[in-house]
């Protein structure tokens, strides 16, 4: 017996089959990455309120003030004398706080006291339509975040 079929694929259904995989490569990253936003905002959102109670400890602990630096052109901040810290590209931040705390139109800052105490305000972080609140309290220097 004789058998007419053939065991194998013809060049068409190779190139259609590439041409499909192909377009789902080049798609691909773009998903891959759209889960790792989330995780940074959180992740940045964090370490600035740890950072802000951080400092809030300092002050506490040292007897001096300490001031919580906001520099919303760069997106970075400094606590007291420690490094400033870059977040990632992309990210904006926002500050509210007390008038005599703002230094120019992108500078501004939370003063933390040695009795617990803060000047107050507000940390705003977005990156692509996320955002994360950081909220200090003025009266008692609590540090609190907000999804």
């Amino acid at each position: 017996m004789v058998s007419t079929s053939n065991a194998g694929f013809t060049l068409l259904e190779l190139l259609v089959v590439l041409a499909i995989v192909s377009l789902l490569a080049t798609s691909l990253p773009g998903r891959l990455t759209q889960g790792v936003d989330p995780v940074r905002v959180e992740t940045a959102a964090r370490m600035i309120a740890i950072d802000l109670a951080k400092a809030r400890s300092v002050a506490m602990g040292s007897g001096r003030q300490v001031l919580f630096t906001v520099d919303t052109e760069a997106a970075s901040y400094r606590a007291g004398v420690e490094p400033a810290v870059q977040l990632p590209p992309g990210s904006r931040l926002a500050l509210l706080t007390a008038a005599q705390e703002q230094r120019d139109g992108a500078r501004g800052a939370i003063r933390f006291y040695p009795d617990g105490g803060a000047t107050g305000g507000q940390i705003t972080l977005s990156r692509n339509g996320m955002e994360r609140k950081i909220t200090v309290d003025w009266l008692s220097g609590h540090v609190s975040y907000a999804h």
